[in-house]
């Protein structure tokens, strides 16, 4: 069997990397590299070079080259002794070198004549200025994170330490995968390559997150790189996150410690405030221990920490549900949105003109409901809900009217292993071992309120992360050494909710439904999934699924130096695949309800006075959905990547860095092929339609008709080279710059995977309840029967081109390009005193090729207004289970689409958009002394998206992106209070008062941020603003859910908005970079001190803040004038200020 061509290659690179010494990962060890000379400046070969680890005393024995060059590859983040010495010549000593995560340090050494036997000792601290490579970001050591407010969350919490680093989730916990979720100097979205101990553990899906994190007690240091100008790094979107973790030493040493939480200690939110609820029940906890130290003294080192967490809290919930009156379908003390009395139209009544456009309908008489009319499963359904509890607002249709609440309990039990060993003088191995496992929001159903509300997230996920990775770094030579690693992540993740299990008896479902649930895996239990579209309705139905992923991963590395060359060259191989079981919301039936059938007019702009989806609910015509069940999948992809990279010290000034890497990573392949490979346009289907012609333009499946059994085409031409310079200005200042092209991952940095089964695998068949746009219903279709002609086979490849003939169709674009990313720097260092450097830095960034979906059947602008009812040509000849076969009639446009015969054709993953992102960034870091630290940054910044929307009509929008933040700012201070024995004041307390007051300190974290940059909406799309909308009225002023047709103090103003027409396509932007919502604000603090037990055990007391001054993160302003009574509002005030406390015994 003949392998395809891009499999060749990547195994190929593969085992050049095995055997041919190059490869690479994403290493996070540092380097210790220099000059040895005499004191006239000249070199001085043969010097021996001895760097010995304060903690574990293992020493690296180097000798200097012709040029009097040394270079210590592959050391361990941590403190260092570094001595040198030459017959002839006094031994030097440098002490107190601090190497931190991916450093390149630069120790120059100059050594007196003398006898071997004298020594000088040089104490002075490690350089400050990065005057080795022109790498930008941000390196937070383990002193500095144990001081920060991170016990019981996650390290990469402290990302946005580094300038340019927005945190897309800022509040989230340890167990919230979204707290990996960064973007880097603009990026479109996460997907940042994330590394510990320098092994991959990002997922392949979710966007890059990771559940395998360690906790902070294991962290010994952060690095986040927002310039990636080494050619060793790649496969991101923006940036990469790395962790080192702590090893063992020659010392026992380790930590317990227990945190708490309680709702006492803590504020209520705006929102409950505002609705009158109390504080949610908050019990929670996280215990952990790390132990570490020697196996054998010298040689064998283990670390090992375990961490378990639980909150056991209370989850509030407010949504509307259907009033008594309502169930029975009388809405004649319902109200609309403007506190009006609702009108309610009879959807058997409407009338279409001889064009098929809607004329009229007639109204129920006073909003009443015939009881004849009442479909006995929608009425059943609406009287599963709870009734109204909650009657402080008047009864509209999209206002809450029922509160509830239910516990929550999430627990994470994260176990971290590292162990240490120096085989002999070429060999030091490490192996990792990780374990991960957390129950996240265990919900049992709100009281009186089954199945599951998706829009709340009443569902429960079971995560367990593993990962294992081994190691060995082999010295060759003195000049020559390589680090061997082998990675394996496992990630495993089923999801449930009560609406899988619950029997559908009351329920009145017909037979066709009852005899096709899923979510119950054969036992005939579970629910439909009913969503009813008013407004803060809750959704019922399930939630089952499982996903399975598995990453492995080979990597090593060789480090060579010759003269002022520094030559590293490598790659990586993974191996990625993900297996998901996920049948979708539909798996049971899923059922949508609107206000299409019951609004007075068809026209969106009536369904602020007329129309309701629970209307539509009772009188059983749903006016969307399905019976769908997606197979489950077993994918695969394969990555490869080489590189190299030359940093070269020209002079001692001057260091120029040049990089190049090289990565291919393959198109997914399925086990079972269930995947399309193309659309081919003009592919004749062997039919003809009166009045249309031959049909033309069919999907084609992989590993058919010769075609390879990858999703599409290998994008083999990604080459990205790298270029930096450092030039020392002076002693004190650096000049430093660089530019970089590099490609963002395809597994690694994508959602839940796009490129799911094609329907034809899927067991689909849509609900059609109308032919017309659901102006009118089609006869005898109802609740009760949704499906008159049965249910849609599976057939697979079968039909051939002909698949999908009448429906949709949506396939991987098979020639995409990987997109690019080039990022361009120049910025200056400035060593200050007190220990502290600036730095200032232009930062340019531009996205290309990046991914979007196109509709290739949206219909053509000329015939916009054609969209009245016509004879459909397509009945009798397509399936009748099909949206193009069921009806006699069909709007009349949309048989001037390219492929009249299918409803959409959607190509995903073209590329098309581009961004622009341009930012001064700067940091001011000093490091701890005299009892101070901090990290400083700022960055002003514009991030700019330029999209082409429509491969069909010109739709083409330039606007800054939602990630856009024009002023970022971040201080992380800590500092010893100058109280006590040892402090400025209070030298001479009694020791009693010193136990008190004495020996404290305190840690300040403020974070802000402009708000995002907002869009308008409107009826019949983005509408026009005469002027700037946003009034003088404060943030605090518009919020609430108003009591009226119009809010009380509108931060916006809807009168400067124009609604563009029906037809007309609107020429404004998603988003305006003058119109913002409320930015970002939060102080945190940490007060923590530490008790002198004995000599070796210590006791940490602390108390975390989250918000000090409880200032509330407000929500989403609401910016649709479809809805002019909560037009410009804000409907939610969120992270009230809360309390921790932590103790710690460490020895």
């Amino acid at each position: 069997m003949r392998l395809p061509s891009s499999v060749v290659t990547v195994i190929a690179m593969s085992l050049t990397g095995l055997w041919l010494n190059v490869a690479h990962g994403q290493e996070i060890r540092g380097t210790i590299l220099g000059q040895v000379t005499d004191q006239s400046g000249a070199a001085v070969p043969g010097a021996k070079v001895t760097i010995i680890n304060r903690d574990t005393n293992v020493p690296v024995e180097l000798t200097t080259n012709t040029e009097g060059r040394y270079v210590a590859p592959f050391l361990d983040p941590g403190n260092y002794v570094v001595a040198v010495e030459k017959e002839g010549f006094s031994k030097v000593v440098r002490e107190k070198v601090v190497l931190q995560t991916q450093d390149r340090l630069t120790l120059d050494f100059v050594l007196k004549p003398g006898a071997l036997s004298e020594s000088i000792t040089v104490t002075a601290e490690s350089p400050l200025l990065q005057t080795a490579s022109a790498d930008f970001g941000q390196v937070v050591s383990n002193t500095f994170v144990n001081r920060l407010p991170v016990v019981g969350s996650t390290p990469l919490g402290l990302a946005d330490m580094a300038p340019g680093v927005v945190p897309m989730y800022p509040d989230n916990t340890v167990t919230s995968y979204q707290s990996s979720y960064v973007q880097i100097n603009g990026s479109p979205g996460p997907g940042n390559q994330i590394a510990v101990d320098g092994a991959p553990v990002d997922l392949p899906r979710q966007q890059g997150t990771t559940h395998i994190i360690p906790m902070a007690e294991m962290v010994e240091e952060l690095k986040v790189v927002t310039a990636l100008f080494d050619a060793a790094h790649g496969r991101t979107k923006g940036g990469s996150m790395f962790l080192s973790t702590k090893g063992g030493t020659n010392s026992y040493r380790g930590s317990l410690y227990y945190h708490i939480r309680d709702e006492r200690f803590n504020a209520n939110s705006w929102t409950n405030n505002y609705r009158g609820v109390r504080r949610p029940t908050v019990n929670y906890y996280t215990t952990g221990a790390i132990f570490g130290g020697p196996i054998r003294r010298d040689r064998t080192f283990f670390n090992a920490g375990v961490e378990y967490m639980k909150n056991a809290a209370t989850a509030n919930f407010s949504f509307r549900v259907p009033t008594a009156l309502e169930r029975k379908g009388d809405f004649s003390q319902s109200l609309n949105g403007l506190l009006q009395p609702v009108q309610l139209y009879d959807p058997l009544t409407t009338v279409l003109d001889s064009g098929g456009r809607f004329v009229s309908r007639q109204p129920f008489p006073n909003g009443q409901i015939p009881p004849s009319r009442l479909n006995p499963t929608g009425e059943a359904i609406a009287n599963v809900f709870p009734l109204p509890n909650y009657f402080e607002r008047p009864n509209q249709l999209s206002q809450i009217n029922h509160l509830a609440s239910t516990p929550r309990d999430t627990t994470n039990l994260n176990i971290q292993t590292r162990v240490d060993h120096v085989l002999n003088a070429k060999h030091r191995l490490y192996a990792r071992v990780a374990r991960n496992k957390g129950l996240i929001n265990k919900f049992p159903r709100p009281a009186g309120f089954p199945g599951y509300w998706a829009s709340s997230g009443i569902n429960t996920d079971d995560r367990l992360a593993s990962n294992i990775v081994l190691e060995d770094t082999v010295t060759f030579d003195p000049t020559l050494v390589a680090s061997f690693r082998a990675g394996f992540n496992r990630y495993i993740q089923p999801g449930t909710s009560s609406g899988d299990n619950l029997d559908p008896t009351p329920l009145k479902l017909p037979d066709i439904i009852r005899n096709n649930l899923y979510s119950g895996r054969g036992s005939g239990k579970g629910w439909p999934r009913i969503e009813v579209l008013d407004g803060n309705v809750a959704y019922l139905g399930p939630w089952f699924r499982v996903d399975v992923n598995n990453v492995l991963s080979f990597t090593n590395t060789f480090s060579k130096f010759w003269g002022g060359h520094s030559l590293r060259w490598g790659g990586d191989y993974r191996n990625t695949r993900w297996f998901y079981d996920n049948p979708g919301n539909a798996q049971n039936g899923l059922f949508q309800f609107d206000k299409h059938l019951t609004r007075a007019r068809d026209d969106a702009a009536a369904n602020t006075t007329s129309g309701s989806g629970m209307a539509s609910l009772v009188l059983g015509l749903p006016t969307g959905g399905s019976i769908q069940r997606n197979p489950a999948m077993a994918m695969q992809s394969h990555y490869g990547a080489l590189f190299v990279q030359d940093d070269y010290r020209i002079t001692r000034n001057l260091t120029l860095g040049l990089g190049l890497r090289y990565e291919v990573e393959t198109p997914s392949t399925e086990r079972y092929d269930r995947l399309f490979y193309d659309f081919v346009p003009d592919a004749d289907l062997g039919i003809t339609v009166p009045g249309i012609g031959p049909l033309k333009g069919g999907v084609r499946f992989v590993n058919t008709n010769g075609l390879p059994r990858r999703q599409g085409r290998t994008d083999s031409n990604n080459f990205g080279p790298r270029l930096s310079a450092a030039y020392t200005i002076t002693s004190k200042m650096v000049l430093r710059a660089g530019w970089a092209l590099f490609y963002q991952g395809t597994a690694n940095s994508e959602g839940v995977p796009s490129d799911s089964a094609p329907p034809s695998f899927t067991f689909n068949t849509p609900y059609q309840g109308s032919s017309d746009g659901y102006r009118t219903v089609l006869p005898g279709v109802s609740l009760s029967n949704p499906f008159p002609n049965g249910l849609q086979p599976i057939t697979g490849t079968s039909l051939g081109l002909r698949s999908q003939l009448g429906t949709s169709v949506a396939y991987m674009k098979p020639d995409r390009k990987v997109p690019s990313i080039q990022q361009m720097q120049v910025s200056l260092q400035r060593e200050l005193p007190w220990s502290s450097v600036l730095e200032v830095a232009y930062v340019g960034v531009r996205y290309d090729s990046l991914y979007r979906s196109y509709n290739l059947n949206e219909v053509p602008d000329a015939y916009r207004t054609q969209d009245y009812s016509t004879t459909n040509p397509f009945f009798g000849i397509l399936p009748a289970t099909t949206p193009r076969g069921s009806g006699r009639t069909i709007t009349a446009n949309l048989l001037k689409t390219r492929f009249p015969h299918y409803t959409s054709v959607t190509e995903r993953n073209a590329n098309g958009p581009w961004g622009r992102y341009h930012a001064l960034q700067s940091r001011w870091e000093k490091r701890m002394s005299h009892g101070v630290q901090f990290v400083a940054n700022y960055t002003w910044s514009k991030n700019i998206s330029f999209d082409p929307q429509s491969v069909v009509n010109p739709r083409f929008y330039k606007s800054v992106t939602d990630n856009d933040r024009t002023h970022i700012a971040r201080l992380f201070f800590t500092a010893d209070l100058p109280f006590g024995r040892r402090r400025t004041w209070g030298a001479n307390w009694p020791r009693w008062l010193d136990q008190f007051l004495g020996g404290w300190a305190l840690t300040w974290v403020t974070r802000f941020s402009s708000g995002e940059a907002l869009g308008l909406s409107g009826p019949n799309g983005r509408p026009i603003p005469l002027a700037n909308p946003r009034t003088s009225a404060s943030w605090r002023e518009c919020l609430g859910d108003p009591v009226g047709a119009l809010p009380v103090s509108p931060c916006l103003d809807i009168n400067k908005i124009v609604a563009i027409g029906k037809y007309d396509i609107t020429p404004e932007p998603e988003r305006y970079s003058w119109l913002r919502g409320p930015g970002y604000a939060d102080n945190d603090a940490v007060l923590f001190k530490t008790f002198a037990l004995t000599e070796r055990f210590k006791f940490e007391l602390r108390a975390e803040v989250n918000n000090v001054t409880n200032t509330p993160q407000w929500g989403d302003v609401r910016t649709s004038i479809s809805n002019p009574r909560t037009f410009g509002t804000i409907g939610s005030g969120g992270n009230p200020r809360s309390v921790r406390f932590t103790g710690r015994l460490h020895f």
